[in-house]
């Protein structure tokens, strides 16, 4: 597998005491990833990009500041940039004072590794460039878990390099998608167009939002009940666990991970109620895989597999989510109930013809291999 550059850059800082003057209300982290084969193509369209909108300065989100309107159009332009982004982002007005995240070696530590293990999942080299006027610690913290990784596994090789990011335009990259967040998710830097820079970010990242289970941001329908919720929650933490405990080891685990991943991020934006389609979605994870994925594989080797896992998945004619509510599942099980109902009622209604026609000496489902179809077949016809 080719190796896969992250250009990371940081946006606030570690601190939980958010009324303290000059302390963030959030705490952002991008990586802006980019296959080696693609760098340099792509590292020119962010050159010509930004001579074009900054002229001989650094590509910077302070120097757009509250200019929104030109934000959105660097990040239109940015589109079309061969990457993807990976986010983190820390809502910290909403995290316990009391959790072990209240100590920044504790909050540095976990975000690091956070990073580290989505950004893992989709490579076995990884090479790490990080801004040098970023976090120290964090930094640090990325490295340690860079190391561990090359010296506890012979195949897997990685490497961190610190550099200024007025001499990387990718890390400047970085920066713009880590400001634009702050616009949307720290209340102090709050953008009056912060719906249309989430509509501008939300198909380009995948954000991942802390606490957990805060999200959507924009709010759970107002008829929502409690049952919802604990469907919700529960759902997001199943597509979490799994996304935690499994590493991008083939290309079929990677289309799995991508689309979780997808999936969860589509949520943590707000989307809690929106289906992405399978055109989308398959889109998505040939461009990480580096090759096409037929919708016959799709479905059976990423979403069916990830079902028999029992990570809950719904879909209807209008594509996949994480469940966040009764009314999603009865969705699911209305679409599932237009689906397989009327098929087994045809291997019924041909099992019956042929042993008709050949009186009783063929069965259809006489192997020993459709003895469950077998019996769902003969429940179906007892209830008729």
């Amino acid at each position: 597998m080719q190796p896969l550059h992250a250009f990371i850059d940081e946006y606030g800082d570690p601190h939980l005491d958010t009324g303290k003057p000059g302390v963030s209300r959030a705490y952002v982290v991008t990586a802006v990833c980019i296959w080696e084969e693609s760098l340099e193509r792509s590292r020119d369209f962010a050159e010509h990009l930004r001579a074009r909108n900054f002229q001989s300065g650094e590509m910077k989100s302070s120097a757009v500041g509250a200019n929104d309107g030109r934000r959105l159009s660097i990040l239109q332009n940015l589109s079309n940039l061969d990457c993807f982004v990976v986010a983190l982002c820390a809502q910290k007005e909403r995290i316990d004072r009391d959790s072990g995240l209240q100590f920044k070696k504790s909050f540095i530590k976990y975000f690091a590794r956070q990073m580290f293990e989505r950004l893992s999942r989709y490579t076995d080299t990884l090479v790490v460039t990080a801004d040098m006027h970023g976090s120290p610690e964090f930094q640090q913290e990325l490295k340690n878990y860079l190391s561990k990784r090359t010296s506890s596994d012979l195949f897997q090789k990685s490497a961190f390099d610190q550099v200024d990011s007025a001499s990387e335009v990718l890390l400047q990259v970085a920066d713009i998608y880590a400001g634009s967040l702050a616009r949307i998710y720290d209340s102090s830097k709050l953008s009056g167009r912060a719906d249309e820079l989430l509509s501008a970010l939300r198909d380009r990242v995948s954000l991942r939002l802390w606490p957990e289970g805060s999200e959507p941001l924009h709010g759970s329908p107002p008829e929502a009940t409690e049952h919802d919720e604990l469907i919700r929650r529960l759902c997001v933490r199943l597509v979490e666990n799994y996304l935690q405990s499994h590493a991008g080891n083939d290309k079929e685990e990677i289309a799995r991970l991508t689309f979780l991943e997808s999936l969860l991020s589509s949520h943590s934006w707000g989307g809690a109620n929106e289906y992405i389609r399978t055109g989308a979605l398959r889109k998505e994870v040939a461009r990480r895989i580096g090759e096409p994925i037929s919708e016959h594989k799709f479905r059976s080797s990423v979403v069916a597999k990830l079902r028999d896992l029992d990570v809950i998945i719904a879909s209807c004619s209008k594509g996949y989510k994480i469940p966040s509510s009764y009314s999603d599942l009865r969705d699911y099980a209305l679409f599932a109930n237009t689906i397989l109902p009327p098929m087994i009622s045809r291997i019924g209604r041909a099992r019956r013809s042929v042993r008709e026609a050949t009186l009783g000496s063929v069965d259809i489902l006489g192997d020993p291999e459709l003895a469950e179809l077998q019996t769902l077949v003969e429940a179906m016809q007892k209830t008729l």
